[in-house]
């Protein structure tokens, strides 16, 4: 039983009883998309554990893209922007990561060069060019919707970069 963690009490009485607890959740691998020289469409994966391996191909995305961002939780990730303009949402699942990543809801605007992040259920995509402060949120449960205006950062900016959390 690889990856499942049994724990054992005793009883008051005297029987031992066992509750199987599920192994936390972990990242196990990265994927890459796009990007110059191009545009390109390939999706890459590399895997945490043989990070000294070189990374596989993976499906592709939808169409070929350059300075878009991206955001993800525990079995899909999110790309979306991309220049010149365009303001496409595209899905990858890790679980079926050989097929062509899926369109999904659109930002409110088209932008490229800009920042994303994301948590267990929403990626922010924030900033880009033309110079904007907008931040959109995607809910990953409806990510056909196009994304909701949130707050905006303090000042626009673009070519910039973001990390998020996991709780």
């Amino acid at each position: 039983m690889s990856g499942v963690t049994i724990t054992a009490g005793v009883s008051f009485s005297g029987g031992f009883t066992f509750t199987e607890a599920p192994p936390p959740p972990e990242n196990t691998a990265a994927w890459f998309g796009g990007g110059l020289p191009g545009p390109v469409s390939t999706v890459q994966r590399i895997t945490f554990a043989t990070d000294t391996a070189t990374a596989s191909i993976r499906g592709p995305l939808s169409s070929a893209r350059h300075y878009l961002a991206a955001a993800g939780n525990l079995t899909d990730g999110w790309f979306g922007g991309a220049y010149p303009n365009f303001s496409t949402v595209q899905r990858i699942t890790y679980a079926t990561d050989t097929a062509t990543a899926s369109i999904r809801g659109p930002l409110s605007s088209a932008r490229y060069v800009l920042a994303a992040a994301g948590n267990t259920t929403d990626a922010w995509f924030g900033g880009g060019y033309p110079p904007n402060s907008t931040v959109d949120r995607i809910t990953y449960a409806t990510d056909t919707a196009t994304a909701s205006v949130r707050g905006p950062l303090s000042s626009a900016r673009y070519a910039l970069a973001a990390a998020g959390g996991m709780q």
